[in-house]
């Protein structure tokens, strides 16, 4: 179960008669995901608590499943794991092909599990930011890979990664390194915020 943060008022009335509580997306999203063959947990329930009729917290119930994320392989230059890599890449390509960007596919929203042939399986959570398009309109090449950006603040990480990514969508192998250059900034811009938000933290 996860409960999510408390809304302020505002926001709770947005949720409340305009929007989606995360609760809600979360649930709905994960019955997508499962009729597009991606895996996440199974959702069971989502639980909205209003306080003077208004959305106060939320709650998201799913299954549990108790395996590590990818941090373990793909997110050190020591440990990084080139079978991992390779699986993972191609399960974002399916992802991404799917018509789903994950909006934050960090090294912790990705479980994996090792198989008995050596590969590895993934699942997804923390699926509230995803954004899902009909079957239909296609994702952009530049959205999908964006949302390769999170998982590794490495940009050798992220080379071989993106490398196996591409071959996985089938691209010349020269995006690999726009991919690459996307990360660097992606890196600087979220350095820079830190620094803005927390000028006294030595980073």
């Amino acid at each position: 179960m996860k409960r999510f943060k408390k809304l302020g008022f505002f926001r709770g009335l947005y949720y409340t008669f305009f929007g989606l509580s995360k609760a809600e997306r979360c649930f709905n999203n994960a019955l997508e995901l499962a009729r597009r063959g991606i895996s996440t947990p199974e959702p069971l329930a989502m639980v909205e608590v209003k306080k003077n009729g208004v959305i106060n917290t939320c709650y998201y119930i799913c299954r549990c499943v108790q395996l590590p994320a990818i941090i373990d392989g793909l997110h050190w230059e020591d440990k990084f794991n080139p079978v991992m890599s390779a699986d993972f890449a191609c399960m974002a390509a399916r992802m991404h092909e799917a018509g789903v960007i994950h909006g934050d596919l960090n090294c912790d929203n990705v479980l994996y599990k090792k198989e008995a042939d050596g590969h590895y399986s993934f699942t997804l959570i923390d699926i509230n930011r995803m954004t899902i398009f009909p079957e239909v309109r296609p994702v952009s090449d530049k959205k999908a890979m964006a949302d390769m950006c999170c998982f590794t603040r490495s940009l050798n990480v992220m080379r071989k990664v993106a490398s196996d990514y591409v071959d996985a969508r089938g691209w010349n192998q020269s995006v690999t390194e726009t991919m690459v250059r996307m990360k660097d900034r992606f890196n600087r811009r979220r350095a820079l915020r830190k620094r803005i938000l927390h000028p006294t933290r030595p980073y």
